[in-house]
This record gives structure tokens, C-alpha cells and sequence, in this order.
């Protein structure tokens, strides 16, 4: 029996999914061919002005062999016809005259102009037409395919949805799928939204949005929240993460917890907290949905920062350390739905490890449905590449 889920707007990963297929569709392969099979028919004006016509054409006979052949024909004239001819007359008649002086280089020059003349050769509006070989650029690109090598665009259009419908209907990456060109962040990343977005949406009353878009005051593209689950008015924000390492925590001398400095996930919390800034409240809670290798290593279901290092993109150390204005919770994926649930409805126990309530100002439908969210795929049976 299939679980009933809940509302949800925006696509589970639909800013990577289009990530990847970009960086495929980017990543132009282009052949150049050139094939005696192929040609291009090229068409060529001929017009009456002389001085228009184009003075080489492989139609018209060579001049050497154009006076060869006039000679051939006017000396079998002479001898085959005129001379038979002036034989029967008297030699001195004007008939004689006209047979052997002057008829001979009539016919030679009217053979030679009529070899010479262009077959091809017709009225103003006619067009001739000649094959001629002519080079072909194809723009290919990567196969998602690791097995195959570069394909069509719209051969790439095809894979990308088949991938992306196995994809949403597993929530794995397929073995086959070459991450030379896209990498592996964008895979898996777009894999762990899917499972998040799918646990967020079995929670009773929770409305799921999607692939929130952040744009900074000049609209553009800053950043993008992965999901937010609105529950009992509380905006609880949810960033998918698949890590092959947990992250690493320590205590300062009052207990607080925090994320390592030293740790490779160090500017998480700080990143999620820039995030939120977009939104027009502090969310109830920010919870990291965490799968891969990384979540059968952490040391708990879900674990609680009070604190976090501050971090600004240009700079690799931490500006300082604050407490965190929400709770903060790691927890592994397969808590995710009990994690947020329980934060949203005042705090509880989820495996044995307590979920403090959310905290902030109460978020209505209004105001997170006119965020924007990823409405739409840059591939699909809908899209032409052809």
C-alpha cells in the first residue's frame, strides 16, 4: 500500500539535475567530415551580359580540340561533297566558286563556335547546378552513458530524462553513469534531495517546497535552499547532504557543540545560515539530511550544535564563533521525516536522541509560496535539440 504524501512545489533536485545535463550539452565534441558521398548542391546564376559569365567552364571543348575537329569535318566536306559536285559543273561557274573557296571556312568556323559553345548555357532566369564535396561540422557531446563515447544532442536529451526518471524513482545514481563531466557532487547531491524531499513529504501536514531559488537584490541566481517543510506555521529548512565523511564536532569549555574548524564540512552551518538570510523570517530550525557513508558514521541519529564558525566565501578561516539563532541538527536520512516532525510540534525523541522544538517567527503559506522554486527541466520528451 503506497504511503499518502503530502503537497509539495518546486523539483527535488531540479537546479543539479539541470546542472548536469548543461554540463553535458556545454561540453561540445566537434567532428569535422568530409565524405565524397556527401555534396551540397550549389546553384549558379547565368545571365546575357557577356562580361557577368563566368570566364572558366569545364562544359566548353579545348581550342586545340575544337580546330582538330573543324579541320576533320571541312576537309571531308571538300573532298566528299564539294569536289564530286564542282566535277559535274563548268570549273570557272559561280557555283564552283562558292563550293570550294567559300563554303570550306564558313563550315570550319561555324564548327569551331559551335564546339566552343556552353552547354549548360541558358536564358536569364535558368540556374545550373553542380555537385560539389563539401566539409561537414557535427557538434557532439558526452554520453551519460560511461559505456558509450559522444552522442547527439538529442540523443543526450533522451538519456538525460531516462536518468532522471530512475533517479526519482530510486533515489540512486545508476552504476552505467559517466561523472567525468558533471562530478560526483552533482549526482549524488541530486540523489539525496529526492529521498529528503519524498521522507519530507510522508510527515502529516507538511507542505514541502523545493529547490528554493535565492537571487541577490540585481536578480540574480545566489544561492538555493534544498527543501523547507512548513508545519503548524513553522518553517523548518532542510539541506540534503551525501557525505562520504561524517562531520567532525568539538566542545568549547561551556559544552557547547560545534562544527570542527578543521573538519571538510566546516562552513556547512555557516553556508545554511546565509541561506536562510534570503527568507523573510529565521526558520524554526535548520536540519541536515545526511546519507552516504557518512551517516552510518555518525555518533548518534541526531546530533545538536549550539555554536558555529562564521566563514565568508573568500576567505578559508573563520571569522569568529557565534551561537547559532535556530536549532541546528545533523541527522541521518533515514530520521529525517521523525527529526523534522518532532521539531516542528515543540521537541521530542526520535531514536533515543531528544529534537528541540523549532524556534523564530511563524511563516504563513502566503509568504513561502511567493518564493521561487525550480518550476522546470531544461530536458524532457517536451524539448526539441533536433
Amino acid at each position: 500500500m503506497s504511503q499518502r504524501l503530502g503537497p509539495s512545489y518546486g523539483i527535488p533536485g531540479g537546479g543539479l539535475f539541470n546542472e548536469i545535463f548543461n554540463s553535458h550539452l556545454n561540453a561540445i565534441i566537434t567532428e569535422t567530415t568530409r565524405n565524397g558521398a556527401l555534396y551540397e548542391k550549389v546553384s549558379q546564376n547565368y545571365v546575357r551580359d557577356d562580361q557577368s559569365k563566368p570566364e572558366s567552364d569545364n562544359d566548353t571543348k579545348p581550342l586545340s580540340y575544337r580546330l582538330f575537329v573543324s579541320f576533320v569535318i571541312t576537309t571531308a566536306l571538300v573532298f566528299f561533297v564539294c569536289v564530286p559536285l564542282v566535277s559535274k559543273t563548268e570549273l570557272g561557274s559561280l557555283f564552283s566558286v562558292f563550293l570550294l573557296i567559300i563554303l570550306p571556312p564558313i563550315v570550319f568556323v561555324a564548327v569551331v563556335k559551335l564546339l566552343g559553345k556552353k552547354r549548360n548555357r541558358k536564358d536569364d532566369d535558368t540556374r545550373a547546378t553542380k555537385e560539389l564535396p563539401r566539409e561537414i561540422i557535427i557538434n557532439r557531446h558526452p554520453s551519460l552513458d560511461s559505456s558509450k563515447a559522444s552522442i547527439y544532442a538529442d540523443e543526450l536529451n533522451k538519456e538525460m530524462t531516462e536518468l532522471y526518471n530512475e533517479m526519482t524513482a530510486t533515489g540512486n545514481v545508476p552504476r552505467y553513469v559517466n561523472m567525468d563531466i558533471a562530478g560526483f557532487k552533482l549526482f549524488y547531491g541530486a540523489a539525496a534531495e529526492v529521498t529528503t524531499a519524498y521522507a519530507l513529504r510522508t510527515i502529516p501536514g507538511a507542505t514541502v517546497y523545493n529547490d528554493v531559488e535565492l537571487r541577490n537584490k540585481r536578480g540574480e541566481m545566489s544561492a538555493n535552499i534544498d527543501h523547507i517543510a512548513h508545519i503548524n506555521e513553522q518553517a523548518i529548512m532542510v539541506d540534503a547532504k551525501w557525505w562520504s565523511k561524517p562531520p567532525m564536532f568539538e566542545r568549547d569549555r561551556f559544552g557547547n557543540l560545534a562544527v570542527s574548524s578543521k573538519c571538510s564540512h566546516k562552513r556547512a552551518v555557516s553556508t545554511c545560515l546565509y541561506e536562510a538570510s534570503f527568507l523573510p523570517h529565521t526558520p524554526g530550525a535548520i536540519v541536515f539530511a545526511i546519507r552516504g557513508k557518512s551517516a552510518d558514521q555518525l555518533a548518534a541519529p541526531a546530533i545538536i550544535v549550539n555554536n558555529y564558525y562564521h566563514f565568508v566565501p573568500t576567505d578559508d578561516y573563520p571569522q569568529g564563533i557565534y551561537a547559532v539563532p535556530c536549532p541546528v541538527i545533523f541527522a541521518d536520512y533515514r530520521h529525517i521525516a521523525n527529526v523534522v516532525h518532532a521539531a516542528a510540534n515543540g521537541g521530542g525523541y526520535v531514536a533515543g536522541c531528544y529534537i528541540p522544538g523549532a524556534k523564530g517567527a511563524r511563516f504563513s503559506e502566503h509568504e513561502l509560496k511567493s518564493l521561487p522554486v525550480t518550476a522546470s527541466l531544461d530536458f524532457g520528451p517536451e524539448k526539441n535539440f533536433s
